[in-house]
């Protein structure tokens, strides 16, 4: 509900938090479209074949960063202004809430999840605060990524899926592993 939305929005939090949500936001919408994408099939069926169905993977917000030779997928989709979205954002930004990275010496910008699936994570409200993303290629060193902490995200106080479990209210809770883990779960 917009209503319930706003009031949440506008009540608890700054409006630097909330200049961050909405990043988060377009960041998300943009990585859903992308794990969609005719390129990126190789990543969805990553997804089938962990028996992970299309209304799960949507119910999750899974997403994609994109890959290509050029590292900046998201960057460029996020600070282009002719491309229709919510708002143009700028490099500050993108690199303040861990969507880019920028090499100390080269000065070179690259998206910080690159060539990763994304699972958003989101605060008790349900607004996304940031991203755990995998990487599915064998012979990587981090097989996950999370974003780095901000005002919004604390890695050592945040539960993934917590903002459903406030919504639903169980009255018992099952802790998993891996966020796959979960929805392999759920799926089953």
């Amino acid at each position: 509900d917009i209503n319930e939305y706003l009031s949440k929005k506008n009540k608890n939090y700054s409006p630097v938090n909330m200049r961050l949500f909405d990043l988060n936001a377009d960041a998300n919408e943009l990585f859903q479209t992308l794990l969609y994408s005719n390129d990126n099939k190789k990543y969805l069926q990553y997804l089938y074949d962990r028996k992970l169905s299309d209304e799960t993977i949507k119910k999750f917000e899974i997403g994609f960063a994109g890959k290509g030779e050029a590292k900046r997928i998201i960057y460029d989709l996020l600070t282009d202004a002719s491309i229709p979205h919510k708002q143009v954002w700028n490099e500050d930004d993108l690199l303040k809430d861990s969507l880019i990275t920028i090499n100390e010496s080269t000065s070179e910008i690259s998206d910080y999840f690159h060539n990763r699936i994304t699972f958003p994570i989101k605060d008790r409200n349900g607004f996304i605060i940031a991203f755990i993303a995998r990487d599915i290629n064998k012979n990587t060193e981090l097989k996950y990524l999370t974003s780095r902490e901000t005002s919004l995200f604390s890695k050592t106080n945040t539960l993934y899926n917590f903002d459903k479990v406030v919504q639903d209210k169980p009255k018992s809770l099952i802790i998993l592993e891996g966020n796959i883990d979960l929805m392999s779960l759920y799926e089953a």
